[in-house]
């Protein structure tokens, strides 16, 4: 596969992903994107390896994890993992904890901390700037 047409493929997968938001499905799967692709799981999974380097599985797992992160970025709700490991899509709490502490290299109650942290900061420099004006 050409570069081109492995861009094409990804910007479809990602789509397909994005859709109705079926990542967020824990009935979603290699399996099933396979099927909406018209290919067998074996295919995609082998796809996968040679084009990107990591499984299948690897890739739809921290697909799902940057999702929430980003959710996260955007307004935090719950301190609690529960509450995002919910909408993310994963079968396994353990495993999601597991995959986000690795991709985040904190905890997601850390990483909340980490961003209330950063915000209140930054509300404090700018408290500052004004007191300042």
């Amino acid at each position: 596969m050409h570069k081109k047409e492995k861009e094409l493929f990804m910007d479809k997968i990602f789509y397909l992903l994005e859709e109705r938001h079926r990542y967020k499905s824990t009935n979603f799967d290699g399996e099933k994107l396979a099927e909406l692709l018209g290919m067998t799981h074996r295919e995609l999974g082998n796809y996968f390896q040679e084009f990107s380097g990591i499984s299948l599985w690897d890739f739809l797992s921290e697909f799902r994890i940057k999702k929430i992160m980003e959710v996260l970025e955007k307004e935090i709700i719950h301190q609690r993992s529960v509450h995002y490991f919910r909408q993310s899509g994963f079968q396994s709490k353990v495993s999601f904890d597991r995959i986000f502490k690795r991709m985040a290299g904190v905890s997601l109650e850390n990483y909340v901390k980490r961003i209330k942290e950063r915000e209140e900061g930054g509300i404090l420099e700018y408290e500052k700037a004004q007191e300042i004006d």
